[in-house]
């Protein structure tokens, strides 16, 4: 069954719901190859998992929330197409960086 919204969709464990933010594709009128992109894309946090529980039962907590803006390898994740809008899910440890 397709999926027709992410409202609602609640990633579990460490897992984090990305919205990749799109790039434009052309530089001073040139349209460059996919070969020209970077292999570390920016994404926007919609939706992250509580974290998960270490060998002796502790939580550890994702370290991204809702809305943070963040570089993950583009190689990361599971990718969902949700009416046309592209999404990945991807493990919290394949975040590399949260962005200002």
């Amino acid at each position: 069954m397709p999926l027709t919204t992410v409202a609602g969709l609640k990633p579990l464990f460490n897992n984090v719901l990305l919205k990749k933010i799109v790039e434009s594709r052309k530089v001073g009128g040139v349209i460059l190859p996919d070969t020209a992109r970077t292999p570390l894309q920016q994404a926007t946090v919609i939706a992250a998992g509580p974290g998960s529980y270490n060998q002796v039962g502790q939580l550890i907590a994702t370290s991204v929330k809702e809305d943070d803006k963040v570089l993950f390898s583009d190689f990361a994740g599971h990718k969902l197409s949700v009416m046309g809008d592209e999404y990945i899910m991807v493990r919290d440890s394949d975040i590399i960086a949260k962005l200002p």
